[in-house]
């Protein structure tokens, strides 16, 4: 594959394209209609959607090139009041790198991978040659293991951010 990821991760990653889509081809991270969204979207649509320039999809493999997961992002800007930042930041709203899926294969799940992916994620955003101030997600409201998830990792969900059922979840990449 690629290069190992940031943290001296156990992953290696690769931008995804149409040569290593076939390796994910049984790919599953679960049997709840949410985890089916998320193979459908891998398989699917996140091809097209690169190429439209809506996002990019970076595949994760083991050391041993297993198909391991996938995170889908791109840019985005969330109001500072919602991401928890009312003072501190100059502008009404903030740069964000938005995390439009992330999944891991049921197999590898409970391994900490998901928290690899993640790592990956904190060090592109911070890498990134423009301002990037806050990771946000939205996430499934009935999929609480990974609303426990991103808490364990740092997320914070604000007061009133649920819409259509999607919880929104920040991560503040500001000094600590």
């Amino acid at each position: 594959m690629a290069v190992v990821a940031p943290d001296e991760s156990p992953l290696d990653f690769a931008v995804l394209d149409s040569d290593l889509l076939s390796d994910f081809a049984g790919f599953s991270c679960g049997d709840e209609d949410w985890e089916a969204d998320l193979r459908d979207f891998l398989l699917n649509d996140a091809l097209r959607q690169s190429d439209g320039r809506f996002n990019m999809t970076h595949a994760f493999y083991t050391q041993q090139d297993e198909p391991v997961g996938f995170v889908s992002l791109s840019n985005a800007q969330v109001d500072r009041s919602d991401a928890g930042l009312r003072r501190q930041a100059p502008y009404a709203v903030v740069p964000a790198l938005l995390i439009g899926r992330l999944a891991v294969d049921r197999r590898y799940q409970g391994r900490s991978y998901g928290r690899h992916v993640l790592g990956f994620v904190r060090e592109l955003a911070k890498s990134l040659p423009s301002g990037c101030r806050i990771l946000a997600l939205q996430v499934d409201t009935r999929n609480e293991s990974a609303i426990r998830f991103y808490e364990r990792e740092g997320f914070s969900k604000p007061p009133i951010a649920v819409n259509r059922g999607m919880q929104w979840m920040f991560y503040d990449l500001g000094p600590r």
